[in-house]
């Protein structure tokens, strides 16, 4: 949520959203099948379960180290040139995402508490 909240305006979010929360289901069918498989070992000096743990484990670690890679905005991203930044921020600056912001100000935190999107997001990540 906060990459494609880093990167696209209010109107493309939610599209992009709905496919990331969507994946959910899909890799939850995907990750079923791999533990079936790795349920059927039958050799091997570790125990079944054990086979799981060492994939889950490092798909996590890899996903880890991905996430240190991205950048924190557009301002600082490796992956695009200097125009492109300069679009991406524009990009965010119209629909007043903003790009940074190091200050906790209460009229925020206001604003979040009374919107019922925040309360619809946590229903879905509950969810999911």
């Amino acid at each position: 949520m906060t990459i494609v909240s880093s990167y696209y305006t209010q109107k493309e979010q939610a599209l992009r959203q709905a496919w990331w929360f969507s994946g959910v289901g899909w890799f939850t069918i995907i990750g079923g099948a791999l533990n079936y498989g790795f349920g059927q070992i039958t050799s091997g000096s570790l125990a079944r379960w054990q086979y799981i743990y060492i994939l889950a484990g490092g798909l996590t670690f890899l996903f880890g180290l991905w996430c240190c890679t991205m950048p924190n905005s557009p301002v600082s991203a490796w992956f695009l040139t200097a125009e492109e930044r300069k679009v991406a921020v524009e990009r965010l600056r119209k629909g007043q995402t903003g790009v940074r912001c190091h200050q906790i100000k209460m009229s925020h935190v206001k604003e979040a508490v009374t919107d019922a999107k925040l309360y619809l997001v946590a229903i879905m990540m509950a969810a999911a």
